[in-house]
């Protein structure tokens, strides 16, 4: 598996996502950088901190890292070769550009959280291929709008409240599931009824939707 990231002020954005087991498989990181004093540094701790862990680093120079359009073109001859974009470590356009021209493909968009005060560092990861499935079908949005913080839902309800098939709704909370948006408890056979509910992740979605 093989990733890209860019090398902006601080490594550990962009070696804490490797002590993921999402990650685990990883074998080789493009790292873009530029001749920024800053920049460099993080190249160097990061190319001698993934060494230790038998991980290529393998730099790409730009000139200009908050020009689109140069990123953009500095990584076409290498894009067939990424499974996932670090989207944390670097500036914001830098890190669009790159997502932009890997959007067709099915990678991983990688997410890391600093720890802080006794909370650990965690990693988010989506899929590319998830994402496009939930925004081509608007249903996936009115299922989440279906649940509550706190409530826990069966298929049945949720059927009765959409007015869709109840296989409908189950491919749609596959999807959902899948996007880290909802989980679910009881494997539907016998007393064990399978209810679900809204992860943090879903919670932040409806947030944000219901702000826009």
């Amino acid at each position: 598996m093989k990733g890209i990231a860019i090398a902006g002020f601080k490594p550990n954005l962009i070696i804490g996502p490797f002590f993921s087991k999402n990650l685990q498989d990883t074998e080789k990181l493009y790292l873009l950088y530029t001749t920024n004093k800053g920049s460099m540094n993080t190249f160097r701790t990061v190319k001698e901190t993934l060494g230790k862990l038998n991980i290529e680093v393998v730099p790409l120079k730009v000139q200009n890292i908050f020009d689109f359009f140069e990123v953009f073109f500095s990584i076409l001859h290498i894009r067939n070769d990424i499974n996932w974009v670090n989207t944390t470590s670097g500036p914001g356009i830098a890190i669009g550009a790159v997502v932009v021209s890997l959007w067709d493909r099915n990678i991983d968009l990688v997410y890391f959280h600093e720890a802080r005060e006794n909370i650990p560092g965690t990693t988010d990861v989506i899929n590319v291929g998830h994402l496009h499935k939930f925004l081509e079908n608007p249903f996936h949005l009115i299922l989440l709008n279906c649940f509550n913080a706190r409530e826990k839902i069966d298929i049945k309800k949720l059927s009765s409240l959409t007015g869709k098939s109840q296989s409908t709704v189950s491919r749609a909370l596959t999807s959902l599931r899948n996007l880290g948006y909802i989980s679910n408890i009881g494997v539907g056979r016998g007393s064990s009824k399978k209810e679900f509910f809204l992860t943090y992740k879903g919670l932040e979605i409806l947030h944000r939707y219901s702000e826009s």
